[in-house]
């Protein structure tokens, strides 16, 4: 744009953009009000529970360790307990225990699913805006609104990586179908970070597609430890790279995992071998969430 024209363009919004960016706004502060709501209203929400109380006692460990390392369990209003004991760590047996009441109400058979946090260190910082909320209706929320957006962008990129364009009533159909149908649903109640890791998965397609192949080697860094869920498309993706020698996606892939690896080890030296023990016990009590 030339110097006349920046001079020439408009410095206020339309009255039409304006009214859109208010209905926007209305619509955004609704349907957090509504998450609200229902996450009072519904139990569950275990696999948020589970990661956000991890970072959370991790912080709340350190903080107490900075006062001479005080110990104690503090419970927040209308929601589970949150330990606050000194050397507490997100893979121990008390945070597996605080998801198993949520889930069940009561501490896990030995044929169910323990629920114990085997997420890599750097992932589980990811949830450090969360951790700093005492309320875990109110993270529940955000994190319910977080994947209802994802749940969006997700639609949208499959819509555009098939280079379909239906009939209207056919993309409405389809689109009220992928946000409520039941496996949105239930990944909304849940808590799971299924929505997030699909909404990933799409977009690194469309990176490769867009040839960032930097960016797509990124952003498999954040959906390579859930291998019992995305072990095909990773393996599928190493199989694109090999095949079609898109090598920058490896290096974009190395330099995400060193950078958040050498962050994680700073922040907390020694999460590498409960994070192993984390990942063994998840083996023996999650039969039915293996890679087969």
């Amino acid at each position: 744009m030339a110097f006349k024209d920046i001079r020439k363009s408009r410095k206020w919004l339309s009255a039409e953009e304006i009214r859109l960016l208010a209905l926007i706004l209305f619509v955004l502060i609704a349907v957090l009000a509504g998450n609200i709501t229902l996450t009072r209203i519904l139990p569950g929400g275990e696999w948020l529970f589970m990661r956000w109380s991890g970072a959370r006692a991790f912080f709340a460990a350190q903080a107490e360790a900075a006062r001479e390392g005080q110990m104690g369990v503090r419970r927040m209003p209308d929601g589970p307990a949150t330990i606050l004991v000194e050397h507490t760590e997100p893979y121990g047996t008390e945070i597996a225990q605080q998801t198993q009441d949520v889930a069940y109400g009561r501490p896990a058979f030995s044929s169910e699913y323990g629920f114990v946090l085997n997420d890599p260190f750097f992932i589980v910082l990811l949830y450090t805006p969360l951790a700093f909320l005492p309320d875990f209706n109110l993270v529940r929320a955000l994190w319910m609104f977080l994947s209802e957006l994802a749940l969006v962008g997700t639609m949208l990129f499959a819509f555009r990586l098939a280079e379909w364009e239906p009939p209207r009533w056919v993309y409405i159909f389809l689109f009220v179908f992928g946000l409520f149908s039941y496996f949105s649903v239930n990944a909304l109640a849940t808590g799971t970070p299924t929505i997030i890791l699909a909404f990933l998965y799409l977009w690194i397609l469309t990176a490769l597609r867009s040839h960032s192949d930097e960016l797509a080697g990124a952003l498999l860094v954040l959906v390579a430890y859930q291998w019992e869920i995305g072990g095909l498309f990773f393996l599928f993706i190493l199989f694109y790279v090999f095949a079609h020698r898109r090598w920058n996606v490896l290096v974009g892939f190395a330099m995400a995992l060193f950078l958040l690896v050498i962050i994680s080890f700073l922040i907390y030296p020694g999460w590498g071998l409960p994070y192993i023990r984390a990942v063994l016990s998840d083996w023996y009590r999650g039969a039915t969430m293996t890679f087969s």
